[in-house]
């Protein structure tokens, strides 16, 4: 079959009609796929390369005039195909139904007597210069190898190998319609990519040589048209704000196409932030993060307005595709036992993670704990306006003058501002300077959850370079949080966790993972471990059968096991600082400096003053101080306090 040229499908259930019509169109150059009933016609309609239907009426019961099957298919199939209704019986009625609407069933409606072969040719012809406009002579070049047959496999994997040569010619389509009015194109290698869909740099050159440079986004039907749903309603139209304007847009059955119009400066020169933060300093990347929400995203938010009263929980699960709460904590364990099987720096029981560093074993309560006791509520306040939805470092463009653009608009929607924050946070922390090292992991998660306010800085002190690097362009992203988001610092922790727990259960269900998928998840276990447990422990009113250790900020005491411990003014003080950082490592003198609100002297390494006060609190809460359950000492460091208590 040459794929440089249109195919009709023509569906008559009269044999010698369907052979003199297939006769006539393949001489005249078109390529013919055939139906003798209703059912071939819907079986190719859905899984053939087609431009131009033509159908008869009457598909089934040739004199039956209740059969509409033609019309029906014509109604039902393929939108985005152009389809001819052509009966031997023809009624006004039926002439009326085919062609009225604003997407009309069908283009045309002819009748077999007084349609002449010549005439059908030109109804044909007319048909597709109107609604299949397919620029034949285009020349398509790729900067990288042909890339359409790779593109169709990965957009429908489920297509058999046999018929992946029409797909990836269906998808050549779309570009062939796309730019119908240019004579060349050179497309270059993808910006980045999803599931749904490609995001792709074409260079456009007219007849007369002028060049265009273009952002195209292509893929799946349904989810390019959503993405051009969302684009026309919701993003701004001031001029820049949309960063890139929209050209035109292309479809065929399975497959869509957006041209949006670069104006950035030298398009080859430009790349996504996650190449672009490579090498650079950080003072260039937190530029950047400065121009992506002052410049671009700032005026999205002008509507932005408070919901106090709106439940986080069921939209974010939604958003990041979570599954219901009974099946959250299946499905975490399911991972945490998959990695532990998997490598050797993990093992894991029904309660507790234990995270073999270098010299020392790192336990943490199991994250699937809050979710098997129905433990998480949303409590954050958050402010819903216009977001973008997959602020990343794939959907940041950068270009030579270090100029911002928005890629990927098909997350575009009504939503908590703090998601276009929390989702780069994710990112800058997880992919753009990959930590080699758990224990490096384990104090930058450790850092980064130490501030009790959104816009208090995180210290870079002491931490590794990549570490340190990362934590800068963090101060960046939540300060600008703080400034535009509309959020609390609990609402921005909970959004950070379910962040965090959505990317560990996207683990692929295969039997095995290379070293480093395993390493990257085996962190990101961590990281939501270490923010799981302040979101399991509540403090206000106790109730006197409560399990575990409560805070009581009423009476300023605490509750362990339901029975009420009384603590002096400096114990409590220390507790309230433990439990608000609960499962974390809090460093002596952030309890001495941010706990007890005293100065705290570095001329003392032995520290008597708060080792004794230590000592008094866990003889005081503890069972059996010599095997702590609740209050643990990492050895030169500080404390961990774990409310729900761990095995001892």
């Amino acid at each position: 079959m040459n794929m440089n040229q249109f195919c009709l499908l023509w569906a008559d259930n009269t044999p010698e009609s369907l052979a003199l019509y297939s006769e006539f169109f393949h001489k005249a150059g078109y390529h013919i796929l055939t139906a003798t009933n209703a059912e071939e016609a819907r079986l190719a309609l859905r899984q053939r390369r087609i431009h131009l239907a033509v159908l008869d009426m009457r598909l089934e019961r040739e004199e039956d005039d209740k059969d509409m099957s033609g019309y029906n298919i014509a109604r039902t199939e393929a939108p985005g195909i152009p389809k001819i209704i052509l009966t031997a019986w023809p009624s006004l009625r039926d002439a009326v139904q085919s062609l009225k609407g604003a997407t009309p069933p069908a283009v045309e409606y002819l009748t077999k007597p007084e349609t002449t072969l010549e005439m059908l040719h030109t109804a044909v012809q007319q048909a597709l210069a109107q609604y299949a406009r397919i620029n034949w002579q285009l020349t398509i070049q790729w900067q990288t190898v042909p890339a359409f047959l790779q593109m169709a496999q990965w957009l429908t994997p489920e297509t058999p190998t046999t018929e992946l040569p029409e797909r990836a010619a269906e998808l050549e389509d779309v570009f062939r319609k796309l730019f119908y009015d240019y004579a060349q194109i050179s497309i270059g290698p993808a910006l980045t990519f999803t599931p749904e869909h490609f995001i792709l740099p074409v260079y456009a050159f007219t007849p007369q040589g002028m060049e265009s440079r273009h952002i195209v986004s292509c893929g799946l039907r349904t989810a390019v048209q959503t993405e051009n749903s969302q684009y026309e309603k919701l993003v701004p139209q001031r001029f820049g704000i949309k960063n890139i304007g929209k050209l035109h847009t292309a479809d065929t059955a399975r497959f869509a196409a957006i041209a949006y119009t670069f104006m950035g400066d030298d398009l080859a020169a430009s790349q996504t932030l996650r190449f672009f933060s490579q090498n650079r300093p950080a003072a260039e990347v937190t530029a950047v993060i400065h121009a992506l929400y002052t410049q671009n995203l700032a005026a999205w938010y002008e509507t932005a307005v408070p919901q106090p009263d709106h439940d986080l929980l069921p939209f974010v699960q939604s958003w990041l595709h979570l599954p219901p709460p009974p099946e959250m904590a299946g499905r975490i364990r399911q991972v945490a036992d998959t990695l532990a099987a998997q490598t050797g720096r993990l093992s894991a029981t029904a309660t507790t993670l234990h995270f073999h560093l270098d010299g020392e074993t790192l336990t943490l309560p199991h994250p699937a704990l809050c979710w098997d006791a129905e433990d998480f509520a949303w409590q954050g306040e958050a402010v819903w306006g216009v977001t973008h939805g997959r602020v990343n470092a794939d959907t940041i463009l950068v270009d030579r003058k270090q100029q911002v653009w928005l890629l990927d608009f098909a997350g575009v929607n009504w939503a908590p501002l703090l998601i276009d924050f929390v989702t780069l946070e994710t990112a800058v922390t997880h992919d753009l300077f990959p930590l080699r090292e758990l224990h490096h992991v384990h104090a930058l998660q450790e850092r980064l959850w130490q501030p009790l306010q959104l816009d208090e800085p995180i210290p870079t002190a002491n931490l590794p370079p990549a570490a340190a690097h990362i934590v800068e362009l963090v101060n960046q992203v939540r300060q600008e949080a703080a400034r535009l988001a509309g959020c609390d610092w609990r609402a921005y922790r909970e959004m950070a966790y379910l962040c965090s727990l959505a990317r560990l259960l996207s683990l692929p269900p295969q039997p095995y993972h290379t070293s480093q998928t395993l390493a990257a998840w085996r962190h990101l276990l961590l990281a939501t471990a270490v923010l799981t447990p302040p979101l399991t422990a509540t403090a206000g009113p106790i109730s006197t059968g409560e399990p575990g250790l409560r805070l009581d900020e009423v009476n300023k005491s605490a509750w362990v096991e339901g029975q009420q411990i009384e603590l002096t003014t400096q114990e409590y003080d220390i507790m309230a600082y433990l439990y608000a950082h609960a499962g974390q490592l809090c460093e002596r003198h952030d309890i001495v400096e941010k706990g007890l609100h005293e100065p705290y002297d570095y001329h003392d390494p032995e520290q008597s003053r708060l080792n004794s006060a230590m000592s008094r609190l866990r003889r005081k809460i503890e069972p059996d101080a010599r095997q702590p359950r609740y209050l643990f000492t990492v050895h030169g460091r500080g404390y961990r306090l774990h409310p729900n208590g761990l095995p001892s």
